[in-house]
């Protein structure tokens, strides 16, 4: 059910607006989902990273970092957060989590 709802959010989103408009629309129902504690912050940080949302995405991570989420153990080696290898908060975050520095 809960991969269903991204999914459909997902390609009515993509029909509309290509691929910004698939992202925007999981950001959407993924937020919904967030609020019922349903899903991690650390996925609402991989979306916010994949629509340029900087700022969102790393406070997300820092949520994520706060909780341990069990997703962490990827973000060094994670796509969707690329867009944040040159932060410096983001090479903090991997360190508070344990994970060897970016090179």
């Amino acid at each position: 059910m809960l991969f269903r709802s991204v999914q459909g959010a997902a390609e009515k989103g993509y029909a509309a607006g290509g691929a910004a408009g698939m992202l925007g629309n999981m950001l959407e129902m993924q937020k919904k989902l967030y609020e019922q504690q349903r899903l991690e912050a650390y996925t609402l940080a991989q979306t916010e990273a994949l629509l340029g949302e900087r700022e969102a995405a790393l406070r997300d991570l820092r949520t994520a970092v706060s909780r341990k989420e069990s997703l962490l153990s990827i973000m060094r080696i994670d796509p969707a957060l690329g867009m944040l290898h040159s932060s410096p908060e983001f090479r903090q975050l991997l360190a508070q989590v344990g994970l060897p520095p970016l090179r």
